[in-house]
Parts: C-alpha cells; structure tokens; sequence
C-alpha cells in the first residue's frame, strides 16, 4: 500500500513539474503577468518535426511527450530500465 502511494505522489510531482516547464517556457517573453484566476489556462506547445516521442504508462493510462532532442541507445535502455518510460525516435513524416 505504501509503495502505491509513493508511485502516486512520485507521477503528480512529475505532472506537476512538466506542466510547470511548459508554462513557464510559454510565459518566460510576456510582459503582463497571466491571470490565474480564470477557469481555464491556454498552453501553447510549439510543434516538433524530429525528435524523440516518450510513452509513460500502458493501455488505457498512457502519457505521450513529444521532446525535440535525440537519445543515444543507451539512454534509451537507461530510461526504460530505471524509470519505466520507452523511448521511441520520431518524426512528422512518418
């Protein structure tokens, strides 16, 4: 039971943290502070030609990030082995 909660609080403090570097990196060049106070927050992601895809979870529970660096085979082996997420090369032509 306790190693469920830890996985738990382990994958919100990592969905937190992705949420905030892409806030963060959308907001960084804006002079007017956003206002938080809406229902709703837009999140603009620029689009990725090449670059690599990670798929965290399995099944009906899967995450997909989109990141624009390439991994070498080790840190791909060293990123399923440790953490659990699968790495995949990508690209939009394919």
């Amino acid at each position: 039971m306790i190693d469920a909660l830890i996985a738990i609080g382990v994958l919100g403090f990592g969905c937190i943290g992705i949420f905030l570097m892409v806030y963060l990196a959308n907001h960084q060049n804006e002079k007017e502070i956003p206002n938080l106070n809406e229902n709703f927050l837009n999140i603009y992601i620029s689009k990725i030609q090449n670059g690599s895809k990670l798929t965290i979870g399995k099944d009906n529970f899967t995450i997909i990030i989109k990141v624009g660096q390439h991994f070498s085979w080790f840190q791909k082996k060293m990123w399923k082995f440790l953490l659990g997420i699968k790495v995949e090369d990508y690209s939009e032509e394919d």
